[in-house]
């Protein structure tokens, strides 16, 4: 393995951590009450949280250095986070209850 291909998955990895440890500390924020990593209330918030944004550039940045790796997956916590966003229906989970799900889905 070149020291090039080496380099770009150790970033990946940096970054995908990073990724889920800003995931998590958001979800808590969000099952505790806030609105706005869903998306589901951008009507009545106006703007969206800063960390959402934050993750969305992180989740860009690791699907941008995948493929330029030649990574063919994509980082699947990014396009779960991304799918989950903006879900309405009468059947949809709120986002504190969406929130508590995903915890427990990844162990937190």
């Amino acid at each position: 393995m070149s020291r090039h291909i080496a380099r770009a998955e150790a970033e990946i990895a940096s970054l995908e951590s990073e990724f889920r440890t800003k995931l998590v500390t958001a979800l808590r924020i969000c099952a505790n009450g806030r609105w706005g990593l869903f998306g589901q209330n951008e009507h009545i918030l106006g703007d969206q949280p800063s960390d959402v944004e934050e993750l969305f550039e992180i989740g860009e940045s690791i699907e941008e250095l995948r493929r330029k790796a030649g990574i063919p997956e994509r980082f699947e916590m990014y396009m779960s986070f991304k799918s989950k966003r903006g879900r309405q229906g009468e059947n949809t989970l709120g986002e504190a209850r969406l929130a508590k799900k995903w915890l427990d889905e990844l162990g937190e």
